[in-house]
């Protein structure tokens, strides 16, 4: 019942109509840009991959048992078969399948419950450090400087100091 009434089809003509409209617009901006080459559409450098897997620590690896001990020794072989892969991966819009597959395991907190983690391959985590490492890069400056969660060197302790300390921004 959801599903139907959640149809584009449930829609008002009008308003089919309009979204048809948008659509046809979004394809020409999209047919403009084609051939234009932005920043974003780049194949990684080697130096961009150092970047991405140096932050890498010891975890536990995914599904596939692979290592950031093994990717290290990967990425010392500059225009190697990593880089290669991560540039494939970019180019086609989409990682393998088997990059998304997760093992979840249930680690038991104080008061008796269990949180949820998610144990992802090393090889998508670092496919995600060199995507989000060439987004900051282009957009960084845009961001606000009253963001700090999930930021490199800040964090909501930065922000609640910032609060307690009667700071004005």
């Amino acid at each position: 019942e959801w599903s139907n009434a959640a149809h584009p089809d449930s829609l008002p003509a009008n308003v089919r109509e309009v979204l048809q409209a948008e659509k046809a617009i979004i394809r020409d901006v999209i047919d403009a840009g084609k051939g234009v080459l932005a920043p974003s559409c780049i194949a990684f450098t080697y130096e961009e991959m150092l970047d991405a897997v140096s932050p890498g620590k010891s975890t536990a690896p995914g599904k596939d048992g692979v290592t950031y001990e093994i990717l290290d020794a990967l990425d010392s072989i500059e225009n190697g078969p990593l880089l290669a892969l991560f540039n494939l991966s970019y180019s086609e819009g989409r990682s393998p399948r088997e990059w998304k597959l997760v093992i979840l395991v249930s680690i038991p907190k104080g008061n008796g419950k269990c949180r949820p983690v998610s144990l992802l391959t090393c090889f998508s985590k670092m496919l995600e450090r060199l995507i989000l490492n060439r987004l900051l890069y282009i957009v960084g400056d845009q961001l606000s400087c009253n963001l700090f969660g999930f930021m490199k060197s800040k964090s909501t302790a930065d922000y609640l100091i910032r609060c307690f300390s009667n700071e004005n921004d």
